[in-house]
């Protein structure tokens, strides 16, 4: 389980190392939690003396005292104990880089923006000047999409432009969630498949943790992740509550509406009774937790705008725990159990969006991928993916069940897309949980 998809990055990690032969290399390993950063980079290295430090918010002295020990167990190199700068333990691992190669491994990079601002900038500035002497190889790891866009990915950022490999790991393709499912649970239904796509995302860590459970049919699943103990029901404010701070609860409110299908910003501001237009901005360019979507061919500027949560397992959670909190607290799981097994056919019609979508996409056949809808009614068209270079396209509504409803209000909204795929073949369907 642990390194399905993983073999171009951890080959391009191991020759990344021999290249630090011939001077100082930096990597970079980005991904949310759970992707299995970590567990690549020690697999990566295990075969050069490598130091790993992993960084909490805790003071600086206290980290130089931890890398300190770790420095003597993983090199046998003794600093001064009394050293209390980060800078100066840096300073003598890249002299000490200079005749023999090592790697250095720092895991959660972006809490240094916590500790001490100037760490970064500091450890960078003594990498440029050491450079060509230097065979050390730093591959500095962190999970916070934002606060690494801040390190690495923006001008000015203290390694912008400064690192030879830059991989971020993502969660499982829809095709590896299959192979699992073959594997372990060969006669599962499309149910049990999109409870664990629509559950988890394909995050590496939750998938091998139902696996390892035994748990991967639909209300297994639900029962594993909504139990007594489960640290799924504390993971999605884990994951966010050092992201976006001490107005987490109102964050939270709005996450919560989005999830449950309020999905446009007046609809939200009517429910909450408060202008949330800067919280949305935050969310969707600071902290990446939102995408922002319009309708495919809708005019420039359109306002008809739809809110989506980028994470499957934060949607999941957003959906069920948070505005169930009150079961959590009282220990009533198996009243929290009987919500989500009785919503499961709505859950598994935004899942079903999703999955699509990330399909299509996935296949690296079509250029132009969306969907279609109108803000005063309800008529929407779930999903256009074109190909302009071939001409061609599909069209597509989603339910969990045929019906020939849901198949009357599909035809009824085709005819809006004529002009706009005129000279196009479409394939102009109604998909399923049998589709998957």
């Amino acid at each position: 389980m642990k390194f399905l998809e993983r073999s171009k990055p951890l080959k391009e990690l191991k020759e990344l190392q021999q290249k630090a032969e011939q001077g100082c290399q930096v990597a970079v390993v980005s991904g949310r939690k759970g992707t299995g950063k970590t567990t690549l980079v020690l697999q990566a290295t295990k075969d050069v003396p490598t130091i790993y430090f992993y960084v909490s918010r805790r003071a600086e002295s206290l980290l130089c005292r931890d890398l300190i020990a770790e420095v003597h167990r993983a090199i046998g190199l003794s600093i001064n104990e009394e050293t209390i700068e980060l800078r100066n333990i840096f300073k003598q691992l890249i002299t000490e880089s200079h005749t023999r190669r090592f790697n250095l491994i720092i895991d959660e990079v972006h809490e240094f923006v916590a500790v001490n601002p100037t760490i970064l900038p500091d450890l960078q500035a003594i990498l440029e000047r050491n450079r060509e002497r230097s065979k050390l190889c730093l591959i500095m790891v962190g999970s916070s999409r934002g606060a690494m866009e801040k390190i690495f990915g923006i001008p000015h950022a203290p390694f912008f432009n400064k690192t030879d490999l830059i991989l971020e790991l993502k969660p499982y393709s829809l095709d590896t969630l299959k192979r699992v499912m073959d594997k372990y649970l060969p006669e599962y239904t499309a149910d049990d498949l999109i409870t664990l796509y629509g559950c988890t995302g394909g995050v590496p860590q939750y998938v091998g943790d139902l696996i390892d459970a035994g748990a991967l049919k639909r209300k297994e699943i639900v029962r594993y992740i909504f139990r007594k103990g489960s640290p799924y029901l504390t993971l999605g404010k884990d994951l966010l509550i050092d992201e976006v701070g001490k107005e987490y609860t109102f964050y939270f409110s709005i996450l919560s509406c989005i999830a449950s299908g309020i999905t446009s910003r007046s609809a939200i501001e009517e429910l909450l009774n408060k202008e949330i237009g800067g919280y949305l901005t935050r969310m969707e360019n600071d902290f990446h937790l939102i995408q922002k979507r319009t309708p495919l061919y809708s005019k420039s500027g359109s306002k008809n705008v739809r809110y989506i949560i980028e994470d499957k397992f934060l949607r999941c959670w957003f959906r069920y725990v948070y505005p169930h909190a009150k079961y959590v607290e009282t220990g009533d799981f198996k009243s929290l159990e009987r919500i989500v097994i009785a919503d499961h056919y709505l859950f598994a019609e935004e899942v079903l969006h999703s999955y699509f979508h990330q399909l299509v996409c996935e296949e690296g056949t079509y250029d132009i991928i969306g969907g279609w809808w109108e803000n005063t009614t309800e008529n929407h068209i779930d999903l256009i993916a074109v190909n302009t270079a071939e001409k061609k396209g599909i069209v597509a509504n989603f339910t969990p069940k045929y019906s020939a409803e849901a198949q009357e209000a599909f035809d009824s909204c085709k005819s809006v897309l004529q002009d706009d795929l005129d000279g196009y073949e479409v394939d102009y369907r109604v998909l399923t949980l049998a589709d998957l």
